[in-house]
């Protein structure tokens, strides 16, 4: 069983030319999975956040959905999260899927407190389940909106942080963004 002592949690960080900031992605902190595609988890949320603390991290971004927070253990993640003094921003989304038009508009205002907050100096940590299909969509459409092209974002994601990041189908929600045919 990966514990938070035994796999100390890893932030992947995605850096911008310029910025004062960053953006990085990572699994859920605290988590408890037992089977996962990586191994069993049995981690501390308060080691986890203790080392996002570490890390300096200004805003943490959760993808996973309430039902997610139950079944990984991890409820209390808001609390203790702004409770260290980190901002926390819940959007969720079903796992292995892809957002929606909705999401998209309701991930607007954390897009553009980002957008600007990360060439200032803020560092951004951005996560799901594992820190692949969700925070890699989430950060994709990030770092387009910075002027990568997609497939230059979505390249980077996998680069920094796994080629599992982002699967087919949110790869092509992305390229529906980039194609102005999904509206936010």
């Amino acid at each position: 069983m990966r514990t938070s002592i035994t796999h100390p949690l890893r932030v992947d960080w995605l850096p911008l030319e310029g910025d004062k900031g960053c953006i990085g992605m990572t699994l859920c902190p605290g988590k408890y999975q037992p089977v996962a595609q990586t191994g069993s988890w049995d981690r501390q949320l308060a080691l986890d956040v203790e080392t996002l603390v570490e890390y300096n991290t200004d805003l943490l971004v959760s993808l996973i959905t309430d039902e997610d927070m139950e079944v990984l253990r991890v409820t209390d993640l808001p609390h203790v999260v702004n409770a260290n003094g980190i901002d926390w921003a819940h959007l969720p989304f079903a796992d292995s899927t892809a957002p929606t038009t909705e999401w998209l508009e309701q991930a607007e205002p954390v897009f553009n407190r980002i957008l600007t907050s990360i060439t200032e100096g803020e560092r951004v940590v951005v996560h799901c389940m594992g820190g692949l299909s969700r925070a890699g969509t989430f950060v994709a459409i990030y770092l387009y909106r910075r002027g990568l092209t997609m497939e230059e974002a979505i390249a980077k994601v996998r680069l920094e942080r796994s080629p599992a990041c982002i699967n087919v189908q949110q790869e092509e929600f992305l390229f529906k963004v980039e194609r102005n045919q999904v509206h936010n």
